[in-house]
């Protein structure tokens, strides 16, 4: 799985999702901003309708994150890189990142196996 396939895209948006619905919705903002970064990432384009779904299909935050965890285990790391940078630059789409965006930045970058310190240094250069 990586950005070139079908399954890579959709753990890429899925990501971008649970990170936009931390304040339990998801707006025409986030949703233009999930359907750019996964078509720059991807070179593949998605619609606005498969957002939806995938905030639809998300279920529960522990959930996602737990198998999160599991299918993050064979990725490449640059292609973890890529999704933990995408889920930055999704939590900055609104003018101001709220804790709870943050948190789950955090929480998928640890399902991703970056530890703390490397996901502060992501922040600092994604601004």
């Amino acid at each position: 799985m990586n950005a070139d396939d079908e399954a890579g895209r959709a753990l890429l948006c899925q990501c971008l999702v649970s990170i936009s619905m931390a304040d339990g919705e998801l707006d025409g903002r986030e949703i233009a901003t999930i359907v750019t970064i996964v078509e720059q990432a991807t070179g593949n384009g998605i619609s606005a309708d498969d957002v939806v779904v995938a905030s639809i299909e998300l279920g529960d935050w522990e959930d996602f994150r737990n198998s999160l965890s599991v299918l993050a285990k064979p990725l490449e790391k640059a292609f973890r890189l890529q999704i933990l940078k995408a889920c930055i630059l999704v939590g900055r789409a609104d003018s101001m990142m709220i804790d709870a965006e943050i948190e789950r930045i955090y929480g998928v970058a640890e399902a991703l196996s970056f530890n703390r310190m490397e996901t502060d240094e992501q922040f600092k250069v994604i601004k």
